[in-house]
Formats: structure tokens, C-alpha cells, sequence
């Protein structure tokens, strides 16, 4: 029995580390993005947390500061990068390296890779003089080449493109491991290959060295150590009490050449290993801890604020009350399970739904062996019923007698061909739901969504420079439409190739470039200095992108044909070849 507690109590985390796992979930608060594979794109997003903790994780609920400061700088030639500058003096003021050592959810990763059971690499002078390189990829992949290519108005936040290790684990990776993001593996080349090697590099270094990114390479902790000395928190050295015996040096696994200097992370192992008790945290007493009750209460409250960050970012939606489910692009050409089969059905009087309309006598409506395998009048692509109307992750009902079944409740034993028979129309003479004018009858329609083969939904975006683009206008021209970003660099790319194929087609093509809801006060600026003339427009809510199975992932191009069916819809960059491939297509 004694034994037993002795193991428990030796392997029970210790308070650091407990706050190293509540600031990892409070930094990923949206759980649910990790269960549906999308990023949050909610009103905290603009938010910067103090550790490194990439925007792209599917459950970060916050921005990374690094990359905000990379983007502020990649635009800094319209505007000044005030919040970004002052996000990371305030947490440097406030925290210094304490952000490093507490609050870092890549840290945390580092440290459980370390205790694999491998030999470990002493630090020595190599360790520290490797430790300056940080200070260099700071200065040049954060500072130098964002602010070089902002010159040229080609936004480029060169550390996060090509070198972070926790964007790629935190952000690529998480994301490709969810089943619906399976259409991202055709973007991966060359560059995410090399991140991937990067990644696997430092992850398998930190299994021999202490912390290998953030003693080497991480240029957030180079910004922190400039704030050590003068920082609120951290640890410090009583003169008084110090004896200047080394063991608080030689003890730490960091390249400290002093208590609290620029590479200290303050965990604060060392007040532990000091003989003299001569180190302690800046602010305490000497020799006077807090009561018991006081720590268990400020426990209590971390546990209440992250348990109340996990809910807020968890909670269903509501609208007036009503909780509403969320919307989901489903892999199968399939309308979304919270509309399916709910459609009212033309020519009915009682206003059956689809579901009770087909509902086979003695069995439930909703029930999947409802058989739904009857082709769709009017569906160029063969879709039957069921595939029309299906509701995602549920079988295809049975091909027995739906078509000439007696649908419940109508008088005369009518089957479902007369009974879904377009208004004003005889079911009897062959006629299909689109009428003689080309207008398709509501049920049977071409299904609303995503995906290819089915109908864009309609959409009202406000133009830059005035006037408004509705989708619905467009009908009988090719639609291509391109969501970017000038903070994107692959999207300042390709636009381009965009204005090429509006100018080559102008009487066959309607073209518009649709910027993303997050950070447009540049736009302007940069439509103007770039002389581009094809129409831009701002999705202001992000509400388009996201009919479109989108996210903040951008670029994305969408390719309607001439009816408004979807041909083409991918997120990457394209050339102007894949373009006009694609609109000749939709031509046909």
C-alpha cells in the first residue's frame, strides 16, 4: 500500500505541468474543430495567444503571435503594425519567458518527447552557441523577408511558410488526419514535404535535447528574452543569500549562463536545487508561501475559466432561440442530414414532406428502407431518389415499389408519381419537373451544395468600388469564382491568372474575386497599386466560402457552369492553364 502511493505520488504532474495542459486545451478551447477537421473562424480568432500555437490547428480558438506578426509586417506598407507589436511587448512585459516555460503548447510537446528513454546530449558550448540561431531566423525570416517582400506587395511570412515545426503538427497535420479533409493530400508537394522533414528533425532531436526548438530555432522565445530583465514575472536571485556555488547553472537543462537571463524559461526547477534558497519568484516574500486555501481556490477558478472556454467554444449555435445545426459538406453528392427528406412535395395539399410522402405503409418515414432508388425526373446525371435526397452517413434505401406504392393518406390510392406531378401538369403525359420554360420544380431540383454536379448556392456580395454581384444575375455565362486574401501569398500569386482569363473571355465568363471576411482594411491599396480591373467583392460574414465548403484555408477557386452547377471547386493555387481547361469545359 505504501508503495502504491509512493508511485502515485511520484507520477501525479506537478503544478507546472497542469498548467501546461490548461493552457494547451484553453489555447485549442474549440474541441469540436478536431472532430469535424475545420478551423474556428469565430469572433476571438484575431485574438493572439502568448505561446506558439498555430491559427490553423482545427481547435485554436486564437491567433499565434509569431504569425501575426509576420502578416502585420507582410502588410506593413498600408498599414502600421501596431496590435501585433503591442500583443507581444505586453505579454513579454508582463510574462517574458515565463510564456515559454508555463504556457507553450509546443514546450509541452518537447518535454514529453524528451522523456523517451534515450541517451540525452549534455549542453556545452556547441548547445549555446547553437543557441544564438534563433536570433538569426528571427531577424531574417520574421523580420527582413516579410518586410522585403511588403515592399513588393507580396505578403511572405517566411518562418511560418517555411520552417515551423508547430504549424505543420499543430495546423497540416491535424487537419490531413480527418477523414473529410482527404481532398487536401492533392495540394501536398515539394514544400510541405520539406516542413515535414523539419518537423520530423526537431521532434527527433528534442528525444536527445532538452527542448531542441526553443533552445535553437524558436524566434518567439528570442522575443521573450529581450523582455527577462524587466518582466513582471520570473524568477530572480537574492544577492544576500546566493553563494555563487554554480548548482542552479549546472542543474538546468537550458543554456543559461545565470539565473534569468535570455534563455531561461523561469520554470522555476532551479528554486528546488538552490541550497541556500536564495532564488524564488519575483513578487514573493521571502520564505512565505501562500495558503493552502488560496491555492486551492485559484486552482478552482483556472478549472471554472477553462471549463467555461470549453463550453463557449463547443456550444451549438442558436438563432432566435433555436438551437440550429451546423452545417457540413458531406462527401457524397448529398444534401445536408438537417434538410434532407424535409423538402414539401409539389402538388400536395395536405403539405406532406418527402419523408412522409414515401413512407412505405407499416413502416416510419424516416426509416432507411424506404425505397428511394426511382431516377430523378430532370436529373441529367441519372441521380435516383435517394442519392438526390439522401441524408448523409445513411444507406441507400431498398429498389422496391416506392413509384407505384398508394401514398398514405391520399384519397383515390394515388402513387408517388402522381402525387409529386408538377402543378397544372397530367402525371400521365410523361412530363418531367422542369417546365416548358426551363423552370425546375422545387423537390426535384438539382440538390443545393459544394460539391461538383450540384447547383452553387445563390449569393449577394457587395463589389469593391460600388454595385453589388448576384450569383443568380450570371446564370447563362461561365462562373468563376476566386477567394483569397492579401495576406495569402499563394493567393496574391495567381490573382493574375485570374485577370488574364477575365480579359480573354468577357463575353463568356463571369469572374469575380471575393476577399475574405478576416483583415480587408488594405484591399483597397492594393486592387489600386496592382491596376487589376476584374471585379473584386468582400464575403463579408464568410457565409459564401462556407457554402462552398470553405474555411479561412485559402485560395479557393469554384467553376460554374452555364446552368450554375458546380464543375470545379478546389483549395490550392491554379494556373492559368487548370483555368481555361476548366472553363472551356463548362462551356460545352
Amino acid at each position: 500500500m505504501a508503495n502504491g502511493k509512493k508511485w502515485l505520488l511520484a507520477h501525479l504532474p506537478t503544478r507546472r505541468r497542469l498548467i501546461q495542459l490548461y493552457a494547451a486545451l484553453l489555447y485549442n478551447a474549440h474541441l469540436r474543430g478536431f472532430v469535424e477537421g475545420k478551423i474556428y473562424t469565430g469572433g476571438t480568432k484575431f485574438l493572439c495567444v502568448p505561446g506558439l500555437n498555430c491559427y490553423s490547428c482545427p481547435g485554436a480558438v486564437g491567433a499565434c503571435p509569431l504569425g501575426s506578426l509576420q502578416n502585420a509586417l507582410a502588410s506593413s506598407r498600408s498599414r502600421a503594425p501596431f496590435y501585433a507589436l503591442g500583443m507581444l511587448m505586453l505579454f513579454g512585459l508582463v510574462l517574458g519567458r515565463v510564456v515559454c516555460g508555463f504556457l507553450c503548447p509546443f514546450g509541452l510537446i518537447q518535454e514529453w518527447i524528451h522523456k523517451l528513454p534515450v541517451p540525452k546530449l549534455r549542453k556545452g558550448r556547441v548547445t549555446r552557441a547553437l543557441s544564438y540561431v534563433k536570433y538569426v531566423l528571427l531577424a531574417l525570416l520574421v523580420v527582413l523577408i516579410p518586410l522585403y517582400y511588403a515592399a513588393q506587395r507580396f505578403p511572405l511570412p517566411a518562418f511560418c511558410k517555411y520552417i515551423c515545426p508547430a504549424g505543420t503538427l499543430e495546423g497540416a497535420v491535424t487537419l490531413l488526419a480527418h477523414p473529410e479533409n482527404e481532398g487536401l493530400f492533392s495540394m501536398l508537394g515539394e514544400l510541405f514535404t520539406g516542413k515535414f522533414a523539419i518537423l520530423a528533425a526537431v521532434l527527433a532531436a528534442c528525444a536527445f535535447v532538452y527542448r531542441a526548438f526553443c533552445r535553437f530555432f524558436c524566434p518567439l522565445g528570442a522575443i521573450y528574452g529581450f523582455f527577462c530583465r524587466i518582466a513582471l514575472l520570473g524568477v530572480k536571485v537574492d544577492p544576500d543569500l546566493c553563494t555563487n556555488c554554480g548548482l542552479c547553472v549546472r542543474k538546468c537543462p537550458m543554456d543559461v549562463r545565470r539565473v534569468g537571463d535570455h534563455e531561461c524559461i523561469h520554470c522555476g526547477a532551479c528554486i528546488g536545487e538552490c541550497p541556500t534558497k536564495a532564488i524564488r519568484w519575483r513578487g514573493a516574500r521571502r520564505g512565505k508561501a501562500p495558503h493552502r486555501w488560496v491555492r486551492i481556490a485559484a486552482w478552482c477558478a483556472a478549472l471554472a475559466v477553462l471549463a467555461g472556454a470549453i463550453w463557449f467554444f463547443n456550444k451549438p449555435e442558436t438563432t432566435g432561440g433555436e438551437v440550429q445545426p451546423q452545417a457540413a459538406v458531406s462527401a457524397s453528392p448529398a444534401v445536408d442530414a438537417d434538410n434532407a427528406l424535409q423538402t414539401p412535395v409539389p402538388g400536395r395539399a395536405d403539405g406532406a414532406n418527402l419523408a412522409e410522402a414515401t413512407a412505405i405503409p407499416g413502416r416510419t418515414a424516416a426509416d432507411a428502407d424506404n425505397a428511394l432508388q426511382t431516377p430523378v425526373p430532370g436529373r441529367a446525371d441519372g441521380a435516383n431518389l435517394a442519392e438526390a435526397t439522401a441524408i448523409p452517413g445513411r444507406m441507400a434505401a431498398d429498389a422496391d415499389d416506392v413509384p407505384q406504392a398508394s401514398v398514405p393518406g391520399r384519397e383515390g390510392e394515388a402513387n408517388l408519381t402522381e402525387a409529386t406531378a408538377v402543378p397544372g401538369r397530367a402525371a400521365a403525359d410523361g412530363a418531367d419537373p422542369a417546365d416548358a420554360d426551363g423552370e425546375v420544380s422545387g423537390l426535384f431540383a438539382a440538390a443545393t451544395g459544394s460539391e461538383v454536379g450540384m447547383q452553387c448556392p445563390d449569393f449577394t456580395v457587395p463589389l469593391y468600388g460600388g454595385g453589388e454581384f448576384h450569383l443568380s444575375e450570371a446564370r447563362g455565362k461561365v462562373v468563376v469564382l476566386n477567394f483569397w486574401a492579401t495576406w495569402c501569398s499563394p493567393c496574391c500569386a495567381e490573382l493574375p491568372y485570374f485577370e488574364q482569363l477575365w480579359e480573354n473571355y468577357p463575353d463568356d465568363v463571369a469572374l469575380v474575386a471575393i476577399h475574405s471576411s478576416l483583415v480587408t482594411d488594405d484591399v483597397p491599396s492594393y486592387i489600386e497599386e496592382m491596376g487589376y480591373e476584374m471585379p473584386f467583392a468582400l464575403d463579408e460574414t464568410g457565409e459564401v466560402i462556407a457554402s462552398l465548403g470553405g474555411s479561412t484555408m485559402l485560395p479557393q477557386t469554384v467553376i460554374l457552369d452555364r446552368e450554375g452547377t458546380i464543375v470545379y471547386n478546389r483549395i490550392g493555387s491554379v494556373t492559368y492553364e487548370d483555368l481555361e481547361q476548366w472553363v472551356l469545359l463548362a462551356m460545352e
